[in-house]
């Protein structure tokens, strides 16, 4: 054979030994060329059996978008090798035509597999296949399914697809239980009437690439329980109806396992470049309620979880759900006119969550908040655990109807780089951080709140509420419409530095913040220990202020005052030569014009190894801020070399 011939996708169609070619599918087809017996389409004989052309047609399609090169480790030598190892459908009995019922037709195929440890099974592009019951897919097996149309048939309510055919479900363990599936290509059509489009359940290394899954009722497009190194890539969801379910689900269910088996936690799964929405025919189901869903805690957190680049359009509640997630990332994702929050993260009843990263997503136009993370459970409880190493940079949140972005129940993170336009409830915030008036455990530690961006009309910008040993720094708040810049309650050893709070937009004169305004301090709470500036070099000086707001803006810059100037340290050495032995000699030193305003404070030391056996002092002088004086005194009239450093601002 034509060792070129043996490859998926090269270009030609396996003829004989020989390849063909030139044929616009590009593919392998079968060894078996028989027509005996096999009806041709149109009582048509055209060179090819009928069945031939389906493994020319089925695979034609998988070959175009080169996905039997890319179907995962398990499948690979499969693909390139005999053709024995594919099986079809058609020839354990598929019609195709949509009025047959071809469950037991592709069960065979997929049995087929199971008996041969492993296969591809490929159900042939073209065609419309009805299903009356679920298909259990095994361990080893690829399903290809590019252009077939897979929909249940009879208004069954059964999943179209899972893995429990392995036996055991129930009494699943660990992520052995199944291993190495791939389902690739097809549009897989519920009708409104199955509950479920695949379920997976307690295994390891799924792919489902390609995979349209449409008009869902009740549950999930895929629902992961319990699972090992997953990949969901480049799937589209498209309609789904609440049925029985008792809330809106998302069509990518994340979950601990306990239905299947033990309380197996998920870890290594991504979700990447899909969409989640209505479906595109007018008169089918609407949008699903969510993208990924998650609210049940494992053993320990869901741990490795991406969910990256892909699109929620106008889902029913929030679009990304996480619960209790650890070394986990959302990132890159556009969401467009959730009901709920765009994305949120909670917490199981007694599980924390770690490391999680929510970056450079969009979200516009949120029913409630563009991102929030908090404690409170699935069944509105709040955790004993917590949240530690989070943070939210670098994303986009536009017209959130509640606060633009939320965290609480926190020990160290960041919000950065963000930008917040358009809060729609003025009582709200574009970031409030902690929220200890809903009690102890949503307050926050350590958490650094720099360089965002944020123009609405509400109260207030920011507002920390429960906040210790935290930074607010380099943020700019634009616009006219703030009653304040910033908002503390119940805040400890906390710095607000160099925040710019007199930016406006065109047409505006100014903010209006002014350094009595710019600050809020609730009256109804303990002191507040807040620095207003953060001079380099220097320790941090914290002021305390008992329900009364500040009247100055440190190094903060508010509208109609000067920007705060930051502390400046300046250095040197000098050598000064006693004129004689035990007596007085100075230097004077200058300083570069207009680096201090004020008097600064400078310290000298002789450069001896000794000093006090020969140096018996050194001392500063008159000071201005143009100039310091500087003493020595020695035993004898030896030049000494004398260090210096001057700090002011």
């Amino acid at each position: 054979m034509d060792e070129s011939a043996r490859h998926i996708g090269v270009g030609g169609v396996l003829r004989g030994d020989k390849a063909w070619q030139g044929e616009e599918y590009g593919v392998i087809r079968r060894q078996d060329n028989s027509k005996s017996d096999i009806p041709t389409r149109g009582g048509k004989e055209e060179g090819l059996s009928r069945r031939g052309m389906l493994w020319r047609g089925g695979l034609a399609t998988a070959a175009g978008v080169g996905v039997l090169g890319t179907l995962g480790e398990q499948s690979a030598a499969a693909a390139t090798g005999a053709q024995a190892g594919l099986l079809n459908p058609f020839d354990y009995g598929a019609v195709g035509d949509g009025t047959h019922d071809d469950t037991a037709a592709i069960q065979g195929a997929l049995n087929a597999a199971r008996d041969a440890n492993g296969g591809i099974v490929l159900i042939p592009g073209g065609f419309r296949y009805k299903l009356t019951g679920t298909l259990s897919v095994f361990s080893g097996t690829t399903v290809v399914a590019y252009g077939a149309y897979v929909f249940m048939g009879d208004g069954k309510t059964a999943t179209l697809m899972n893995d429990s055919g392995d036996g055991g479900y129930g009494s699943y363990n660990g992520y052995k239980d199944h291993e190495n599936i791939t389902v690739a290509g097809g549009t897989w059509d519920g009708k409104a009437t199955a509950t479920q489009g695949f379920t997976v359940n307690h295994g390891s290394n799924y792919v489902f690439r390609d995979v349209t899954v449409r008009n869902i009722a009740s549950y999930h497009a895929i629902d992961i329980q319990g699972v090992q190194h997953m990949r969901v890539e480049n799937c589209r969801f498209e309609g789904y109806e609440q049925g029985s379910s008792t809330f809106p689900r998302g069509p990518i269910q994340i979950d601990s396992g306990t239905e299947s088996g033990d309380a197996n936690p998920c870890d290594d799964i991504t979700v990447q470049s899909c969409y989640a929405g209505p479906s595109p025919i007018p008169g089918e189901s609407g949008p699903w309620g969510r993208l990924v869903d998650c609210h049940t805690q494992g053993t320990s957190a869901h741990s490795r979880i991406r969910v990256l680049d892909n699109v929620a359009d106008s889902v029913l509640d929030s679009a990304i759900h996480a619960y209790s997630w650890s070394e986990s990332v959302i990132e890159g994702n556009l969401i467009q006119s959730p009901k709920g929050h765009g994305i949120y993260a909670g917490l199981g009843p007694s599980v924390s969550g770690a490391r999680l990263v929510i970056r450079n997503n969009i979200v516009k136009d949120a029913g409630r908040g563009g991102i929030r993370v908090d404690p409170v459970t699935s069944d509105g409880g709040v955790s004993s655990g917590s949240w530690s190493y989070v943070d939210i940079d670098g994303n986009q949140i536009y017209g959130s109807a509640s606060n633009g972005i939320y965290l609480a129940a926190c020990l160290v993170g960041s919000v950065a780089d963000n930008e917040v336009i358009k809060v729609q409830t003025a009582a709200n915030h574009c970031i409030q951080i902690g929220e200890s008036s809903a009690g102890a455990k949503y307050a926050v530690e350590s958490v650094a709140v720099k360089d965002n961006r944020v123009y609405s009309e509400v109260t207030s910008a920011i507002r920390l509420n429960g906040a210790a040993a935290c930074l607010l720094t380099g943020n700019k708040v634009m616009g006219t419409s703030f009653s304040h810049a910033f908002a503390c309650r119940d805040v400890d050893r906390t710095v607000i530095s160099q925040n710019d709070c007199a930016s406006n937009v065109p047409g505006t004169a100014g903010s209006g913040l002014v350094a009595t305004n710019w600050l809020a301090v609730d009256s109804d709470t303990t002191t507040c220990k807040i620095a207003l500036s953060a001079p380099q070099g220097q320790a941090v000086v914290f002021q305390d202020y008992a329900g009364t707001s500040p009247t100055a803006s440190g190094d903060n810059y508010v509208d109609g005052a000067p920007v705060g100037r930051s502390v400046v340290t300046l250095g040197g050495t000098v050598v000064i030569t006693p004129s004689a032995a035990y007596t007085p000699t100075k230097v004077t030193v200058g300083f570069p014009d207009g680096v201090f305003t004020t008097t600064p404070v400078v310290v000298a030391t002789a450069n001896t190894t000794l000093p006090g056996n020969a140096v018996t002092g050194v001392g500063i002088g008159t000071r201005s801020a143009a100039q310091t004086d500087i003493w020595l005194t020695r035993s004898d009239t030896t030049a000494t070399s004398v260090s210096w450093i001057a700090t002011g601002s």
